[in-house]
């Protein structure tokens, strides 16, 4: 499943339906990126995970 895009993802024995996208925050000059996976119905975000360059 690439960025922006919907998929299926089986997290703690639930199936859900999901959105996985991607944010950027700039604090202090350092910018700091983040993938996240959402639930399509819901928003609630499942997984968010740091970007190491």
């Amino acid at each position: 499943m690439d960025l922006d895009e919907a998929g299926e993802l089986y997290k703690n024995d639930l199936d859900y339906e999901v959105y996985k996208g991607g944010i950027t925050r700039n604090t202090e000059g350092i910018r700091e990126q983040f993938e996240f996976v959402a639930d399509a119905s819901t928003g609630t975000i499942l997984e968010l995970n740091a970007q190491h360059d």
